[in-house]
């Protein structure tokens, strides 16, 4: 009977520790962003910085801080929380939760977390903006990737682009190719 007495003695003191380590696991699964793939890609962690291009031929996960552009061309970009760029950012998809001064362009999709901040403007064919996320922008859907349209430019047919065309004949003067007939 001592050894039952020892076995359980032994049992209930291990018995605490596994149940004060189960909390502590979860604990760190909020620092991690949202659908952020876990293992796929690279990572550039909270204490990395970074000043010049970034380009990849994987997904990334930033948490860190990149002052520079980030092309990851058919690739996903996802910015964490922490993360901080001061670029121009391009992929296929991405995923803002934390701080973008500059141009983002997407070839799918551009995803703005509740914790996303973008100074610049968005490109994609697809965009979706969760309640919190701030946009001080433009926004074009009209999807392609390429440099974003600039001021529509008038027909190169020698017209003065101030003046309204005239759809009567070239030769009547406009108050006539105007009046009622």
């Amino acid at each position: 009977m001592a050894l039952f007495g020892s076995d359980k003695d032994t049992s209930s003191s291990q018995a605490p520790a596994p149940a004060a380590a189960a909390p502590e696991k979860p604990a760190p699964a909020p620092k991690k962003s949202p659908r952020a793939p876990a293992t796929d890609g690279a990572r550039i962690g909270q204490s990395v910085r970074i000043e010049g291009e970034v380009r990849g031929d994987e997904d990334l996960i930033l948490d860190g801080q990149v002052k520079g552009t980030i092309e990851l061309g058919t690739h996903q970009l996802t910015i964490g929380e922490s993360g901080r760029a001061e670029a121009d950012v391009s992929g296929r998809r991405v995923r803002v939760l934390g701080e973008v001064k500059g141009n983002v362009d997407a070839q799918e999709a551009i995803e703005l977390g509740p914790t996303a901040r973008v100074h610049g403007n968005l490109r994609a064919p697809q965009l979706r903006l969760e309640e919190g996320a701030q946009v001080n922008g433009r926004i074009d859907m009209g999807g392609g990737s390429g440099p974003a349209p600039a001021k529509a430019k008038p027909a190169s047919n020698g017209a003065d682009p101030d003046e309204t065309p005239s759809t009567a004949d070239d030769d009547a003067p406009a108050d006539e190719a105007a009046a009622p007939a």
